[in-house]
């Protein structure tokens, strides 16, 4: 395995190094287990097509409160030697790269990683019973592997309203799982180069969906053949006659017609008739925006018959 070493002298220029690979804080979406990304928006990012994950407040909490984290791993491992991490890690093979926050040193154990994370106390005591979350070890992993180093750790600052603590978790490379995470970056960019997008996860990717396809190309599918769209359709129409108490139900609904059409603009079978055309919404003080509207609509017998 070659790595390569490109040290970060801009956010531009890591952003730009970080679009060419999976990093070891996306890497979780190929497994299903990332908590802020799906393998599909890892796609839209990656093809340049949308970019899906824009930084929430819990990410800038994380941010600004990293080296309270490694302080608080200073004052757990007085012996361990703590250096901020400034380099951008990447292995051209399997296109995989990483920025991990900190080096370690530790005399009886080498050079180590260390993963900052932040962490309110109920989720803590809710996720973290058993240690680290998947996605978490995942990330940790695949920076200990690109570093070349034995072992890793992650660092946990729990918060709650007036008190903070620390909880440090170590451990040593786990060379199936390394072995995974390379085939799955493998497999990511082969589909991605073909053209094939993952299954999307239907609860949270329906934006996705419509930024992959922001443009009908006029055709109607028929769609007779599809089992699974009638039992789709009739949750549309339960849903939708619901309200908002359904609003969860609807949008993953939406997402998956919208997914089986794609560029189409509507679709018909025995029954039914959809309609997901390209709008444009005027815009005065803004730039007009287009997007594509999905209509659901019953037939009576006699329409079908004519």
């Amino acid at each position: 395995m070659s790595v390569h070493r490109t040290p970060i002298t801009s956010r531009e220029a890591w952003l730009a190094k970080r679009a060419e690979n999976i990093g070891a804080s996306e890497i979780a979406a190929l497994f299903g287990c990332h908590p802020y990304r799906t393998a599909l928006q890892l796609y839209a990012e990656k093809t340049g097509v949308a970019r899906t994950a824009p930084a929430s407040a819990v990410l800038e909490r994380g941010h600004i409160l990293e080296p309270a984290v490694a302080e608080m791993a200073r004052r757990e491992r007085p012996d361990w030697r703590i250096e901020k991490a400034s380099d951008y890690l990447s292995a051209p093979e399997w296109r995989l790269g990483c920025t991990p926050d900190f080096w370690v040193d530790c005399p009886r154990r080498g050079p180590g990683v260390l993963q900052c994370k932040t962490v309110a106390k109920p989720v803590y005591d809710e996720t973290w019973a058993d240690g680290p979350p998947l996605w978490v070890l995942l990330q940790t992993l695949q920076e200990q592997m690109l570093a070349g180093v034995a072992w890793g750790a992650v660092g946990v600052l729990i918060t709650s309203t007036y008190t903070v603590a620390g909880a440090l978790h170590d451990f040593a490379r786990h060379e199936a799982t390394e072995a995974r995470i390379i085939a799955a970056a493998r497999a990511f960019w082969s589909d991605l180069e073909a053209g094939r997008p993952p299954q999307p996860d239907f609860d949270r990717d329906g934006e996705t969906i419509r930024a992959l396809h922001p443009q009908d190309n006029g055709a109607i599918l028929d769609l007779s053949g599809d089992n699974r769209l009638p039992e789709l359709l009739a949750q549309y129409e339960t849903y939708a006659a619901m309200g908002r108490r359904a609003e969860k139900e609807l949008k993953r609904v939406k997402a998956e017609i919208a997914a089986k059409l794609g560029d189409a603009a509507g679709a018909v079978l025995p029954g039914w008739r959809i309609a997901f055309p390209t709008r444009q919404r005027a815009g005065y003080e803004v730039k007009p925006t287009r997007y594509r509207e999905l209509r659901v609509t019953r037939q009576a017998e006699t329409e079908q018959a004519a």
